[in-house]
């Protein structure tokens, strides 16, 4: 979870917020000031004061210090004429014997100190009757421990030689910090019994304290000094001078602040991350204080020489990773300093880590790049307390930006509608596969770093021939056009996602020869004499984009669809009289020829119609949605009448041989029936529209429940991404047989940068289960989702880095054979996404700042009839389910996007089409160009158009 941290208003910062704003009026803008959080530095313990001195020949009341506080210690500090004294009366206070005392020499003059942890309402304590003679003082100092001794070691030494000087044995400090009490007594009366304090050791040494003196018996004084001791270890000797020649009884007394003390946890393991990983754990780190809370506002990380080149951001979190207490983005230097973390530090060791972020591949250097080492520890922080310990050492993390070696002895040869290459692997240790790219030209495209390529997609002008995975060492690529000469290159690809700079094979580039052409069947085998023009569908093998279908040996306008079907365009006068037609495939040479012949009977007598291809889109829905159902049909018939019926038999539409219609969707699973008649007879065909079952969106698979029995009331909290503007909906449902609830149990709206945040607080004891979906802005909705693992941490559980699929819409449900598919939908900004028809890659593409993306895949290759397309995408690393499948059906029939003319042609004419619909104010016809079918005409519509016009244009 993020680290809420509030704000408030004080006469202060409404000051601050002033000079702020003179400030940047001043200079002219925010170049000139430089901002920081100013440290609190660490104290060591304070003065407060003495009360008054007390002396008297009986026991005495030392009167306690003004402006204490509650914790502040008290020392009291007692001369006596070498005879004991105890507190006879504490006055509700507690008074116990410091370490070291007395100090008596030879019992002239005896030093005792007592100490007491003021309680907010003791009074002054009273002393016992020593016999002869006491005096004495009370002191305060404040921001020592709070618990237990107040010192960590004392000192004391006797002089029973009656001078003015006298040595205090020095001692050692077991922390740094330390304000070291001075304080001597003797058996003299003098206003201030010691003149100076010298000690080389010790900074700032004060002034007098306090002098306690009395005549009344013996008579005798004393008096108190402090010192500071900066870093831990030994001071020395002290020295103090007496008024007048005395024996003396001196003692130093070490106090000891709190301390917050940073120790080295358990730290991960070495491990290697590819860029564009997610946050990874480098350090573990602990913190303790000796007593009472710290507050940690500040950091220092020191990174590995040369390593922040690969970061994108280093931050200090809780163990488990769920708050971020303080990060920086992009870090220009090996120390980064960390500002306004709020690290709660108790009694009890708490261990945190350092967790570093991997630049993208994109935002790394090119090929050949380099692997980066990362180290990193905790090397200073600022706290209210004393500070102590290290953190000693951290996991080596290797971002991997370094490509593999090249293959060698690469090569090829050319055969029969295909090329064979071959090759010898690079050693590299993490080598993941070769990808083979092929061109009509030198191969200058070069894969983009991080991405997963499989065989067809399109980088640039190449297209992806093999992908064989190590230790693989040859691929062959088939399909080809014979006659034409295909240029290669070979590039490796390592674990991490990088991409070698490349080689070509020699012998580069290769001509392959045509295949020999064979035909199986023919779609329709019959039809009427005088009909008009018609598709005729050719299958077989061979085939290859010179293929030429024949008709009676004469050639005829063919489209490729794949190397084992073709169609071409039969003219009326082909089947103007009764009779056979020859039907055969012709390759060219090199190699090539004639096919087998396929017969096409053209009858006198009316023929009954076939349906060639009925196509539902979308096929697949969920309850919760409200889609509409489009059906697609095309068929071959004279005088054909088509009718399609819905599960009740009534008619939601009819048509010629080609046509479309619409329904709302349907509540349960449904099979629609086209029937297309003439007067010889009628074909029919059924397209199913599947819909998930219950009352609301269900996931394809159940979730294990959440077991919260024996809790009490829990809280859920759910964190990941989707696409800024979007609704996040959780769903839930009590049993594995039940369905979600209608309503989802919560819906959130997703901020600005896609993260979203939904917590689920105060549930009853139960099991539950849960799923979650998200709507974009234009209402379109992502695939369900629900949880297959899920675990329980006391009353509190969480789910972290939640990708959900981006959405998903298609241009068009009937797609042109020469047209492109265009697609668009909402994604996670700085997402890739990737495009799939038919279940392979056809390319990928990033969203706008918005989420916002759309695509223009190629329809070539695809044979003809129904297909289906979908979407997933890549953030952080981690790859989303699937979106919603949608289903095209590609057709010869249908009408490109740019042929607004209806000349089955992409000309200037259609330009100047395009541009008067675009700027007509008249609603119907300008809806004619709203390609992405949003409801609005804009610059995306613009970009389909001129994606499909370059597109129209290079087939053409």
């Amino acid at each position: 979870m993020k680290k809420e941290k509030k704000n408030s208003t004080s006469s202060t910062s409404k000051f601050l917020f002033v000079v702020f704003f003179c400030a940047v009026f001043l200079t002219g803008g925010f170049s000139g000031l430089i901002w920081g959080i100013p440290s609190a530095n660490a104290a060591i313990p304070t003065f407060v004061g003495c009360g008054a001195a007390a002396g008297a020949a009986a026991a005495i009341t030392p009167v306690l210090p003004a402006g204490i506080a509650a914790n502040d210690i008290l020392l009291l500090f007692l001369e006596t004429s070498g005879q004991a004294i105890t507190i006879a009366n504490g006055n509700g206070g507690t008074w116990t014997e410091v370490s070291g005392s007395p100090q008596s020499p030879s019992g002239a003059v005896t030093l005792t100190v007592f100490w007491s942890r003021y309680n907010g309402t003791q009074g002054d304590p009273t002393t016992s009757d020593s016999g002869n003679h006491q005096g004495g003082s009370i002191c305060a100092y404040r921001g020592v421990v709070t618990t237990g001794n107040p010192w960590d070691v004392t000192s004391g030494s006797v002089d029973a030689t009656s001078d003015v000087s006298g040595d205090i044995a020095g001692a050692t400090t077991i922390g740094p910090d330390r304000l070291v009490v001075i304080v001597g007594a003797g058996a003299t009366a003098a206003d201030t019994p010691i003149a100076t304090v010298v000690n080389s050791s010790l900074a700032n040494i004060s002034a007098v304290r306090v002098n306690a003196e009395t005549g009344t018996g013996d008579g005798g004084g004393l008096t108190v000094f402090d010192g500071q001791k900066a870093t831990a270890g030994a001071y020395s000797t002290t020295t103090v001078t007496f008024a007048t020649a005395t024996v003396k009884g001196m003692m130093t007394i070490s106090l000891q602040p709190p301390v917050t003390t940073l120790a080295n946890g358990t730290d991960p393991s070495n491990a290697t991350i590819a860029p564009g990983a997610s946050a990874t754990d480098l350090d573990s780190f602990t913190l303790q204080t000796t007593d009472g809370s710290d507050t940690v506002t500040a950091a220092t990380v020191t990174l590995g020489a040369n390593t922040t080149s690969s970061l994108s951001s280093v931050a200090i979190t809780s163990n488990d990773g769920a708050t971020t207490y303080c990060s920086e983005n992009d870090p220009v230097s090996n120390t980064v300093a960390l500002s306004g973390c709020g690290i709660p530090v108790s009694t009890s060791p708490v261990q945190f880590k350092v967790r570093i972020t991997p630049k993208s591949h994109a935002n790394m250097p090119a090929v050949p790049g380099s692997a980066y080492s990362v180290t990193g520890t905790v090397t200073s922080f600022t706290g209210t307390n004393s500070q102590a310990g290290s953190d000693a050492s951290s996991a080596t993390i290797t971002v991997d930006n370094q490509s593999p070696a090249d293959v060698t002895g690469a090569s090829g040869t050319a055969g029969v509608a295909q090329v064979s290459l071959s090759w010898t692997n690079p050693g590299d240790a993490d080598l993941h596969s070769i990808v083979a790219l092929r061109s009509t030209s030198a191969v200058t495209d070069t894969p983009v770093e991080g991405t997963v390529y499989t065989v067809g997609n399109s980088i640039g002008a190449s297209i992806v021939a093999c992908v064989t995975a190590s230790p693989g060492t040859g691929c062959t690529d088939s399909g080809l056009t014979g006659g034409t000469n295909y240029h290669y290159k070979l590039l490796s690809r390592d674990t991490s996602g990088n991409y070698a700079a490349g080689v070509v094979p020699s012998g580069s580039p290769f001509s392959p020869t045509h295949a020999a052409p064979v035909t199986t069947s023919i779609s329709p085998t019959t039809v009427a004499a005088g009909g008009s023009g018609f598709s005729l569908i050719v299958n077989g093998s061979g085939f290859d984009g010179d293929s030429v279908v024949r008709i009676g040996g004469s050639n005829r306008t063919t489209t490729f669809a794949s190397s084992t079907q073709l169609s071409a365009n039969i003219l009326a006068s082909d089947i103007s009289s009764a009779g056979t037609r020859s039907i055969t495939v012709f390759n060219p040479t090199p190699g090539g020829g004639t096919s087998n012949a396929q017969t096409l009977t053209v009858s006198s007598a009316p023929v009954a119609p076939t349906i060639q291809s009925f196509d539902a889109s979308p096929s697949s829905v969920s309850i919760g949605e409200s889609q509409t159902i489009t059906f697609t049909w095309s068929a071959i018939g004279a005088a054909t009448t088509c009718a399609i019926t819905d599960p009740g038999n009534a008619t939601i539409g009819s048509g010629g041989i080609i046509g479309t219609a619409t329904t709302t969707q349907p509540q349960t699973t449904s099979a629609y029936t086209l029937t297309c008649t003439n007067v010889a007879g009628s074909d029919t065909a059924v397209a199913t529209v599947t819909v998930s079952s219950g009352t609301s969106p269900q996931p394809s698979s159940s979730a294990p429940p959440v077991n919260l029995s024996g809790y009490g009331p829990a809280n859920a909290h759910f964190y990941g991404y989707a696409y800024p503007g979007a609704d996040i909906q959780i769903f839930t449902k009590s049993s594995v047989s039940g369905v979600y609830a209608s309503v989802p149990f919560k819906t959130v709206t997703i901020a600005n940068n896609g993260s979203f945040e939904v917590s689920l607080e105060n549930f009853l004891q139960a099991d539950y289960f849960f799923a979650i979906q998200a709507k974009d802005k234009n209402n379109n909705s992502t695939a369900i989702i629900s949880f297959a693992q899920l675990a329980v941490a006391g009353v509190d559980w969480t789910i972290k880095d939640i990708i959900l699929p981006p959405t998903l819409v298609l241009d068009s449900s009937v797609i042109g054979s020469k047209s492109p598919i265009f697609l668009n939908g909402y994604a996670i900004p700085g997402a890739t996404v990737s495009l799939f028809v038919d279940g392979k890659t056809v390319g990928s593409t990033k969203p706008d700042s918005s989420g916002y993306y759309t695509f223009a895949a190629t329809s070539t290759g695809l044979s003809l009839g129904s297909h289906s397309v979908y979407a997933k995408e890549i953030f952080s690393g981690k790859t989303s389910d699937p979106s919603l499948q949608k289903t095209f059906n590609l057709t010869t029939e249908a009408k490109s996007v740019v042929d607004l003319n209806g000349d089955q042609s992409a000309t200037i004419s259609d330009w100047s089409i395009f541009l008067s619909r675009w700027r007509t104010e008249d609603k119907k016809t300008r809806g004619t160009i709203d390609f992405n079918r949003d409801g609005k005409i804009d610059i995306i519509d613009f970009s389909i158009f001129l994606n499909a016009f370059q597109q129209a244009r290079n087939s053409q």
